[in-house]
């Protein structure tokens, strides 16, 4: 079972995303700061992937998807 914790809210663009999920992408080489392939070799250290879908005028939604929520509860501690 995975643990999915939302990047944005769809219904409020204005709230943007988490500050720890900043730091987090800050942190990729330099260059690749949105590489999703970067980004997800990154997070498996963390138990967790990247994930985006719809798109092409539909709602974008972007997550992540931690192994359990002891991997998440790590991630923050780490980048929070």
């Amino acid at each position: 079972m995975y643990y999915t914790v939302a990047l944005f809210d769809p219904n409020d663009p204005t709230e943007g995303s988490p500050r720890w999920w900043k730091n987090f992408i800050r942190a990729n080489p330099p260059g690749t700061r949105f590489n999703i392939s970067v980004t997800n070799d990154r997070l498996m250290e963390y138990s967790a992937n990247y994930v985006v879908t719809g798109g092409q005028g539909g709602d974008v939604q972007r997550y992540l998807d931690f192994y359990d929520q002891r991997a998440y509860t790590w991630f923050l501690l780490r980048w929070a």
